[in-house]
């Protein structure tokens, strides 16, 4: 049971959305033996991660899962980004499924998921999913690099994004699509030369995740390494150095206030979770 103290300083439980053997919390333990086989990798071969996101806002507000959350967010360095999608595949254990471009064609973004092979999720627009050789719980990987300006990084990832999602279908609109085939080699050159020139001239502290996530968090690098531990769900797992100073650049002053319960909402419309095999 999960009972937070609110900003009027009245105990709220939230066990209606996440209590014991309900579908819910179901679906966050069996997310939390993503983690726990993630971190197990991470240290085997001294990479350093940490809980990013609703999971960092999670860990920090609640001890745990975000009550009515049904993902995890992980942010790396884009060169441990690069061994990972190397180690992975021959480390996983049979239950979990390393999600790229590559390894699973309908998933068209350029970031990667570990997903659970023994559960299923569904939306209530499930297209980007209907093809997808795993349809199950899922941990998010996210790399970060330097950039040189968030508004800039932004806008082409949305052009980029977008461009991605009409080409996919996964959007509709026959002209939109037409308008994607010539937006979509625009951004990829605009992209290949802003991570040149980011390459060179980005100040240091000045960071946020590589192109194809479909998001751009303003982070900087002191705040989020080097990682430090950090309790989530009774384990410890390695969060961002800072995380009052990071989850502030993500959600602002009040990221400790419980939203209101018309904003508390789950990403997905079904969970369904299998025995393991």
């Amino acid at each position: 049971m999960t009972i937070v103290e609110t900003k009027n300083k009245e105990l709220e439980d939230f066990a209606v959305y996440n209590g014991e053997g309900t579908n819910l919390r179901k679906a966050q333990l069996r997310l939390l033996d993503i983690l726990l086989e993630f971190d197990r990798i991470c240290k085997k071969h001294n990479i350093q991660y940490f809980l990013s996101g609703g999971t960092c806002l999670g860990a920090v507000r609640h001890g745990g899962f975000i009550p009515w959350d049904d993902d995890i967010d992980i942010d790396v360095w884009h060169t441990d980004y690069a061994k990972l999608i190397k180690i992975l595949p021959n480390e996983l254990s049979n239950n979990f499924f390393m999600q790229t471009d590559k390894t699973d064609p309908s998933f068209y973004r350029d970031y990667m998921r570990i997903v659970d092979k023994n559960s299923k999720v569904v939306y209530k627009d499930n297209r980007s999913r209907d093809k997808f050789k795993y349809p199950g719980l899922w941990l998010d990987i996210l790399p970060l690099d330097k950039t040189i300006s968030y508004k800039v990084k932004k806008n082409v990832e949305y052009l980029y994004s977008g461009s991605q999602t009409h080409l996919y279908g996964y959007k509709n609109g026959k002209l939109k699509k037409k308008i994607a085939l010539v937006t979509y080699p625009v951004s990829l050159l605009l992209i290949k030369n802003i991570n040149i020139i980011s390459k060179v001239a980005a100040p240091k502290d000045k960071i946020c995740h590589l192109f194809g996530t479909g998001m751009t968090p303003k982070l900087k690098r002191k705040n989020c390494f080097p990682v430090k531990l950090m309790i989530f769900e009774g384990f410890e797992f390695l969060g961002p150095a800072k995380p009052h100073e990071y989850l502030l650049d993500l959600y602002g002053e009040n990221y400790k206030e419980i939203p209101s319960k018309s904003k508390r909402q789950a990403h997905a419309d079904i969970i369904e979770v299998y025995e393991l095999k």
